[in-house]
């Protein structure tokens, strides 16, 4: 029987497999490795290690790269994927930006309508004022100098 050995890859390197197993071929290794995983997770995770970043590099006795399984594979089959949740939760959001964008529109347009008031009336302000300062240069309202 040939022998497998199950190096592990996690996001700080290669673990080697110095020890192997005499399997009777690479369906049993792949199986023994599916096994392994659910228990090696817990180990990682009490290290601070995410299982889903590792991976198993399934090689022979020579060395030879047979099989890598990634620990996703084990651990996201039973999970459904989430597209259509995710595709509504984003369609939300672009819908709540488009109206965040168009009360910005109306807002700024209101500002930009109070401030030409505001220039107008600090016009006509100016222009009583002068006019008041010709009629009686020594009146209280004239500026201070």
């Amino acid at each position: 029987m040939p022998w497998f050995y199950f190096h592990l890859r996690t996001p700080a390197g290669l673990e080697l497999d110095d020890l192997g197993l005499e399997l009777i071929g690479i369906e049993a290794a792949y199986l023994d490795a599916c096994r392994t995983i659910s228990t090696l997770t817990t180990d990682l995770l009490a290290k601070k290690v995410d299982p889903r970043l590792c991976s198993f590099e399934i090689t022979d006795s020579a060395g030879q790269l047979l099989l890598e399984l990634p620990f996703t594979e084990i651990l996201d089959k039973d999970r459904r994927p989430s597209p259509p949740a995710l595709l509504a939760q984003r369609q939300k959001t672009l819908a709540e930006i488009r109206r965040t964008a168009q009360r910005v529109e109306v807002l700024v347009e209101a500002l930009g309508r109070e401030q030409a008031a505001l220039q107008a009336n600090l016009q006509d302000t100016r222009e009583l004022l002068a006019r008041a300062q010709a009629v009686d240069p020594r009146s209280a309202w004239q500026r201070p100098t």
